[in-house]
C-alpha cells in the first residue's frame, strides 16, 4: 500500500493485527526509533504483544545469519557494527528457501508487515520476497519518503514493489492533522508542489501552524532555535531537524535540553570503543577525556588537560574540585585492564557545569564496557555489537526535545518540528521533514521559496 505521510499506515497495521487471528505476526521497519514508535502505537491501540514481534529488517536478518552461519555464509566482521549487509540479506534469503529455517518461520508467524518499504535496498527486497514465499506479507510505504542512502540501490516502487506485492487502494485521510484542517490542506498542497518539482513558497499561503524565522547571523539563528524550543517545551515533543551530523552536534551543544538522535550503526560507537581500549594508561585517559568532550558541553580542552595531568600525577591540584573525577581517572591510568572505564565515565558526567548532549552514544559505549567487564564477550567490540543489537530489538524512546537528521526521524511523530536550513534538503528529505510535526512547523531560513528539485 502506498500512502502519504500521516495518513495512518502504521495505525492500519495495528488494526489489522486486532482484526486478525490471535497468532503472532512479524512486523519489520528500518530504524530502532521506528521500532519504538510502532510498538507505542500498538500499545495505544490495545494490541496484545502475543500478536506481533517487531524488529528492524537488519536486526531480524542478523539474528538468522548468526544462528545459521554455514548456510548464510555469515562471517563475524573484524570491526564491530561493520556488517556486510548485502551478504547478510542474501544469505538469509537463501536460508529461508531451505529447511529447517523455513519451517521455523512458518511455525512462528502467520504473516508479516513491512513498514517504510520505500527505503528497502534491493538485497532487502530480495529477502522480503523470499519471506513472502513462506508467509503472507503486506508492505506499506511512500516513494516521496525514500531517503535512505544505501551503497546498493533502493527499490523502485512501480518496477520492484507493485510487481511483487499487488497494490491496494491508498489511504485518503490525513489523520495526523485532523485537528487542524488548514495545516493538513497546506501539507497536501505542498506534497503536490514537490511531486511536480515546483518551488514551495515560504511567503504566501502559510497556515497558522507554519511560520518562518529569518535571522541575519548564526548566533541569531541559534538564539531563535533555542527560544522556539523553550516555547514548545510544555506542549509536547519537539524535533530540530538538520541536514548534517556535525550540525546536529553543534546545535545540540548550543541548545540546552536537546539531545542528539544517533544512527544505530554509526561509526562513532566503534571508534569510541577502539580508542578507549588504548594499550597504555596515558593514552586511555586522554582518549576517554576526548570521548567525553564529544558527548558533553561545558567540558573544554583546558579542563581535559588539567584532569589528564592530575590523573597521571604530573601536576598537583590545590583545589578539592573534581577529586572524584581525578580518582576515577587515576584508576584508569593505573589499571592493566579496562574495568575502571565505566566508573570514570560516570564520574565525568557528574561534574558541575557538564551537560550530556549525546546520551545514546555515551550510555551505549559505557554499557558495552560494563558488559565486557562482567564477562561473556571476547572483546569490547563484541560487547558493543551485542549492546547495539539489543537496542535494535527493544527500540529507543525519544527525549522531549530531539535533534536529528531526516534519515533517523522518518516514520516518527512529534508535536513540533523545527527545520533548520531547509534549502539544503532534496525533495524527499524536505517532504519527510515538513510532515514530522503534528501541531506546528517552523522553518529557520532566509529563503523565500524552496527549490529542492533544482
Amino acid at each position: 500500500m502506498c500512502s502519504p505521510a500521516g495518513y495512518g499506515k502504521t495505525h492500519l497495521i495495528g488494526h489489522a493485527l486486532l482484526a486478525g487471528p490471535d497468532k503472532r505476526h512479524l512486523v519489520l521497519t528500518h530504524t530502532h526509533a521506528g521500532v519504538h514508535a510502532v510498538r507505542k502505537r500498538f500499545t495505544q491501540l490495545g494490541v496484545s504483544k502475543n500478536r506481533y514481534r517487531i524488529d528492524t529488517i537488519a536486526g531480524w536478518a542478523l539474528q538468522y545469519a548468526q544462528a545459521f552461519p554455514t548456510t548464510t555464509h555469515y562471517t563475524k566482521p573484524a570491526q564491530a557494527l561493520q556488517e556486510d549487509w548485502p551478504t547478510v540479506y542474501s544469505g538469509v534469503a537463501e536460508l529461508l528457501r531451505s529447511s529447517p529455517a523455513n519451517a521455523i518461520v512458518t511455525a512462528t508467524y502467520v504473516g508479516a508487515y513491512v513498514d517504510e518499504y520505500q527505503d528497502c535496498s534491493l538485497p532487502q527486497h530480495a529477502l522480503m520476497t523470499a519471506l513472502a514465499e513462506l508467509i503472507p506479507c503486506r508492505v506499506l510505504g511512500d516513494p516521496l519518503q525514500a531517503i535512505f542512502d544505501f551503497a546498493e540501490p533502493t527499490v523502485d516502487w512501480n518496477n520492484d514493489v507493485v510487481t511483487t506485492f499487488p497494490a491496494l487502494p491508498p489511504l485518503t485521510q490525513a489523520h495526523r492533522w485532523n485537528h487542524d484542517p488548514a495545516f493538513a490542506a497546506w501539507l497536501h498542497q505542498a506534497r503536490i508542489t514537490l511531486e511536480n518539482n515546483q518551488p514551495l513558497s515560504l511567503r504566501n499561503g502559510l497556515p497558522t501552524a507554519v511560520r518562518v524565522l529569518r535571522t541575519a547571523t548564526f548566533p541569531e539563528r541559534n538564539r531563535a532555535i533555542l527560544q522556539t524550543v523553550n516555547q514548545k517545551r510544555a506542549t509536547g515533543k519537539t524535533v530540530v531537524i538538520t541536514q548534517w551530523p556535525r550540525q546536529c552536534h553543534q546545535l545540540a551543544r548550543q541548545t540546552p535540553g536537546v539531545y542528539v538522535l544517533e544512527p544505530v550503526d554509526g561509526e562513532d560507537f566503534a571508534i569510541a570503543a577502539a580508542q578507549l581500549s588504548a594499550p597504555t594508561g596515558a593514552n586511555r585517559v586522554n582518549n576517554l577525556l576526548a570521548f567525553a568532550a564529544t558527548c558533553f558541553t561545558g567540558f573544554d580542552q583546558q579542563q581535559q588537560q588539567r584532569l589528564s595531568r592530575a590523573a597521571q600525577g604530573t601536576t598537583r591540584t590545590r583545589s578539592t574540585a573534581n577529586n572524584q573525577q581525578i580518582a576515577a581517572l587515576k584508576m584508569v591510568y593505573d589499571a592493566n585492564d579496562l574495568a575502571p572505564i565505566p566508573d570514570a565515565l560516570t564520574a565525568l558526567a557528574d561534574m558541575d557545569g557538564v551537560r550530556v548532549t549525546r546520551p545514546e552514544l555515551f550510555n551505549e559505549v559505557k554499557r558495552a564496557f560494563v558488559a565486557f567487564r562482567e564477562g561473556g564477550h571476547e572483546t569490547v567490540h563484541d560487547a558493543l555489537a551485542a549492546t547495539r543489537q539489543r537496542t535494535r530489538q527493544a527500540g529507543r524512546a525519544l527525549s522531549q526535545q530531539t535533534m536529528g537528521r531526516t534519515l533517523l526521524i522518518k516514520g516518527l511523530e512529534f508535536e513540533h518540528a523545527i527545520l533548520v536550513a531547509p534549502e539544503e534538503l532534496n525533495t524527499q528529505n524536505l517532504y519527510v521533514a515538513i510532515t514530522r510535526g503534528t501541531h506546528s512547523l517552523t522553518f529557520v531560513t532566509n529563503a523565500d521559496a524552496l527549490h529542492p528539485g533544482r
